[in-house]
C-alpha cells in the first residue's frame, strides 16, 4: 500500500510504502528508479503486526518502477501500486506516479505586510551612456619581402675605331 502527500510548494512527494510479507522475513528493501535499484539503500521498518513500511520524499510530476526486496532474495510488487509495468525479463515491476493532483495551487510565500508609510521614492542619477569601443582591426598578414634585383651594369659605350666590315662581294 502507498500513501502520498504533497509539499504546499508541490516540488516534492511524501510516499509511505506499507506491504505485509511472510512472517520469517526480518529484512525488506525498496528498489526502485529513484535508487538506481540497489538493494538496501531504502530498507524498511517492521511494525508489530507483520508490516514493513518506510517513508520517502520523491520528485513530483514523475512515474517510478519499483519491487521490494525481501532477505531471502525474493522480490515482491505492490498489490495496491498505481500501475504495473513489464520489465526488460519480462516480469512485472510496481509503478508509483508523483503527478500533483489536478486542481493542486502550490501555496506562494506569504507576502510581507504593507507598510503605514511610504518612503519617499529614490531618485538616481541617469546612467552615463556607455563609450562605444573603437573596432579592432584584423592585423593583415606580413606580406613577402620583394625581391632584390640587382642593378644591370652600365652598358658599354659603342666604339667607332674599328671599320664597318666591307659590303660582302659577290
Amino acid at each position: 500500500m502507498i500513501t502520498k502527500s504533497f509539499s504546499s510548494k508541490g516540488d516534492s512527494c511524501k510516499a509511505t510504502f506499507s506491504v505485509h510479507v511472510p512472517s520469517e522475513v526480518q529484512h525488506v528493501s525498496i528498489c526502485a528508479d529513484f535508487n538506481h535499484w540497489t538493494p538496501g539503500s531504502d530498507t524498511m521498518s517492521k511494525n508489530g503486526i507483520g508490516e514493513f513500511s518506510a517513508t520517502l520524499f520523491l520528485e513530483t510530476n514523475k512515474r517510478f518502477h519499483f519491487k521490494y526486496l525481501l532477505d531471502n532474495g525474493q522480490w515482491y510488487n505492490d498489490s495496491e501500486a498505481d500501475a504495473y509495468d513489464v520489465n526488460e525479463w519480462g516480469d512485472t515491476n510496481s509503478v508509483i506516479e508523483t503527478f500533483l493532483p489536478s486542481g493542486f495551487a502550490a501555496k506562494s510565500a506569504p507576502k510581507a505586510p504593507a507598510k503605514a508609510e511610504k518612503a519617499a521614492p529614490v531618485v538616481r542619477a541617469p546612467k552615463a551612456p556607455k563609450a562605444k569601443a573603437a573596432p579592432v582591426k584584423k592585423a593583415e598578414p606580413p606580406q613577402a619581402a620583394a625581391p632584390v634585383v640587382k642593378p644591370k651594369a652600365p652598358a658599354k659605350p659603342k666604339t667607332t675605331d674599328k671599320p664597318k666590315a666591307a659590303a660582302k662581294k659577290k
